[in-house]
C-alpha cells in the first residue's frame, strides 16, 4: 500500500518535471539582407557575417548596423526594434516561462547600398590646389 503511494508520487513528480522541461522561451532573430549581398554586416561593432546572414539577440530597443563593401558606400544606421506585447511586465514573465511552446520573434531588416562615387584624380588635384592658394593668400 505504502509502496503504491510512493510510486503515484514519483510518477506525478516524473510527469511534472517532464512538463516543466517542455516550456518555452522567446527566441530572437536578427535577420539581415542587402542589395547586392555580400556586404560585410556589423551589429553594435561586432562582425555578424555577410549578408545575407542572420544573428540572434537578446534585447530589444536600438542597435547600430553597419554594411561595408567594396565599391559601395558604407552605410550605417540606428536601427530600432520595438518590443511585441508579449515582452511587456508582468506579460514577459509568462511568456519566457510558463508558455508551454517556443515563441520565434524574427525581424528582418533589407538595406539598399549605393554605389560609391569615385573623384576624378584631377578634380582632387584641383580642389587641393586651390585650398593650398587660398591658404597662402589668406591673413
Amino acid at each position: 500500500m505504502r509502496a503504491t503511494r510512493h510510486l503515484r508520487a514519483l510518477i506525478v513528480i516524473a510527469v511534472a518535471i517532464t512538463c516543466l522541461s517542455q516550456i518555452g522561451c522567446v527566441t530572437r532573430r536578427l535577420r539581415l539582407r542587402s542589395d547586392p549581398p555580400g556586404a560585410t554586416a556589423y551589429v553594435d561593432d561586432y562582425e555578424v557575417g555577410t549578408t545575407p546572414c542572420d544573428v540572434s539577440y537578446t534585447y530589444y530597443g536600438t542597435r547600430k548596423v553597419v554594411l561595408i563593401k567594396d565599391g559601395f558606400e558604407t552605410r550605417t544606421v540606428m536601427q530600432e526594434f520595438p518590443s511585441p506585447w508579449y515582452q511587456y511586465f508582468p506579460v514577459d514573465f509568462v511568456a519566457e516561462n510558463v508558455v508551454p511552446w517556443d515563441i520565434r520573434d524574427v525581424r528582418t531588416v533589407e538595406y539598399k547600398l549605393t554605389p560609391q562615387v569615385l573623384v576624378p584624380t584631377e578634380q582632387i588635384l584641383r580642389n587641393g590646389r586651390n585650398l593650398r592658394q587660398s591658404l597662402q593668400g589668406g591673413p
